[in-house]
């Protein structure tokens, strides 16, 4: 795992990032997540990340048995076994952690959670790769050693496909050995035992090389065979197969070359029939016919299959070939999203049909009513950022979705779009039964909404109940209540940060709300923050000074 070119700001960002989260790891480790240590923790290993990708994009850390590495230095160690990060990943078989751009505070909370309580999974039967494949990151990978492929790696992607493939595939032996061993009369029957001779099935060198020499024959044949064919098709005088015959045959060696993973082989084809077609020499819908009939839903699955683990190189060429042949295979895409269950896969799948101009609506309907909640999620990123009309009305029902992680993901594309039904819905999400929705909506309707939201953000929370909201969600409100309200909003952001000898609001509830007041750049404004910054309490005096020093005041400012 080398990193040439990695800047001294990478390295040091990386080890910003691990010293942030083991601080997060032993914060839920001792206190409940909704302690303010913990809290804290978790805030500041959020904004780290953030930052740090935002600046040098994704980040891929090793894991080794003692330490976490960037590239070839080490970023991360810890003396102690049980609390060191890099053995707790490494014991249950991660070799590898990716962070994205787009990481949400959610699932890096939820992903520090796990690692907290790894050490408590052995009491249910379950390790840490496991739980997080549960949590189904969407922008947090990791590689896993597979001990049964002598330490070669498997992508997360991958687990729930194997996981799936080994029990079918036992109830499968299980069922040929009972009817196998089951006699005439109804009754079991004992079964010879066979016994193997392993030598008998080792090929030898020879044969080996044999093998490859026929591999590579049979590979200049087909070349040969299809260069043959489009020098029948480009003199149709002289030709005497006719088309449909001429079709089939070339979509048969397009096939052939698409089982064998030869995309350079695909290439050449799909390149020799569209300078027959430029020359006039082919008849309207032949090249269609051709690769449309070999691109199938099943065939691409083979091409993809283990895509998860195969070379970034690997990966790169598959995705350059997709976006070739793009045009014939929009139906076989969708149908392959829909029915693999790898993640890897999925990836690819969605990163080609997001290419241009997306995937028609029409397209996208019917997997929004899909059982399957990735199918629903994947559809809904699909259709971001699409004009048609008919989707907020769409988006708005599946805001009722059983699942989180749909809804989050209509909420995520509904801030893509505009219009009054699009923020209609974001209001309605402000009421929705988990917090990480409530705070999507909110910031997306400080961004989208306009003075006529403001009351519907200003119902969404009773200062009273604040206090029993996270710190994340408290933070998204106030600071949509200020971008909405205005300096209308003001009055309620001073009585929020006020301390009261009755009771005494949350810091973090009284920060957010100067927080908020500094995002309103008005004298008031000012005023009120300055006044924060004569206070007794060492937080909220230097919170409002330091956001008294990060914004100028507006001219007129007291």
């Amino acid at each position: 795992m080398t990193n040439p070119v990695a800047s001294t700001g990478e390295r040091a960002g990386s080890h910003r990032i691990c010293t942030q989260l083991h601080h997060a790891y032993r914060g839920l480790r001792l206190y409940p997540a909704d302690h303010p240590s913990a809290a804290g923790s978790i805030a500041a290993l959020v904004e780290t990340v953030a930052a740090h990708l935002q600046r040098f994009g994704p980040l891929v850390l090793g894991v080794e048995e003692t330490c976490l590495l960037y590239g070839d230095e080490e970023v991360y160690s810890f003396a102690e076994s049980r609390d060191n990060l890099a053995f707790i990943m490494f014991r249950d078989g991660i070799r590898s952690l990716s962070f994205h751009p787009g990481v949400e505070s959610d699932e890096l909370s939820a992903f520090v959670s796990c690692l907290a309580h790894a050490d408590d999974l052995a009491d249910e039967e379950q390790d840490l790769a496991t739980a997080l494949w549960e949590q189904d990151f969407a922008h947090i990978d990791y590689v896993l050693a597979d001990p049964f492929l002598g330490g070669a790696v498997l992508r997360e992607g991958t687990v729930d496909a194997l996981r799936e493939t080994v029990l079918r595939r036992l109830d499968e032996v299980k069922t040929v050995d009972l009817e196998a061993a089951r006699s005439p009369d109804g009754c079991l029957t004992a079964a010879d035992h066979v016994k193997l001779d392993l030598h008998s099935i080792i090929l030898t060198a020879e044969e080996i090389e044999r093998s490859e020499k026929a591999v590579a024959e049979d590979s200049g044949a087909l070349k040969d065979f299809v260069l043959v064919l489009l020098e029948i098709i480009a003199d149709p005088a002289g030709s005497v197969i006719d088309e449909a015959t001429t079709i089939s045959t070339l979509s048969m060696a397009f096939e052939h070359y698409l089982d064998r993973g030869d995309l350079d082989g695909c290439r050449m084809l799909i390149g020799g029939l569209q300078d027959l077609e430029g020359s006039g020499r082919l008849a309207d819908g032949f090249i269609d016919r051709v690769v449309g009939e070999a691109l199938r839903a099943d065939c691409l699955g083979n091409l993809l299959e283990g895509v998860g683990q195969a070379s970034p190189a690997r990966v790169a060429e598959i995705e350059s070939f997709l976006e070739v042949v793009r045009p014939w295979t929009l139906p076989a895409l969708l149908e392959l999203l829909v029915e693999t269950d790898d993640r890897g896969v999925r990836k690819v799948v969605l990163d080609a049909l997001q290419m241009e101009n997306g995937v028609p609506s029409t397209h996208i309907w019917p997997l929004l009513h899909d059982p399957r909640w990735y199918v629903v999620r994947n559809a809904v990123q699909l259709i971001a950022g699409s004009s048609d009309e008919e989707l907020p009305g769409r988006l708005e029902g599946l805001l009722r979705h059983p699942d989180v992680r749909v809804r989050r993901e209509v909420v995520r594309t509904l801030d893509t779009l505009e219009g009054t039904r699009s923020v209609q819905a974001l209001v309605r999400a402000l009421d929705d039964a988990d917090p990480s929705v409530r705070v999507l909506a909110a910031r997306s309707l400080g961004r989208h909404g306009d003075r006529e939201h403001y009351s519907a953000i200003l119902a969404a929370f009773d200062p009273h109940d604040l206090d029993a909201r996270s710190e994340e969600e408290v933070e998204a409100l106030l600071g949509a209540l200020a971008a909405l309200g205005g300096e209308r909003a003001l009055t309620v952001l001073d009585e929020l940060w006020r301390r009261r000898r009755l009771r005494a609001r949350p810091v973090a509830v009284r920060l957010a709300s100067l927080h908020a007041i500094g995002s309103v750049k008005s004298p008031e404004a000012v005023r009120m923050l300055k006044e924060a910054a004569r206070s007794r309490e060492t937080q909220v005096r230097r919170a409002a000074s330091r956001i008294l020093r990060q914004g100028a005041p507006p001219r007129g400012s007291a």
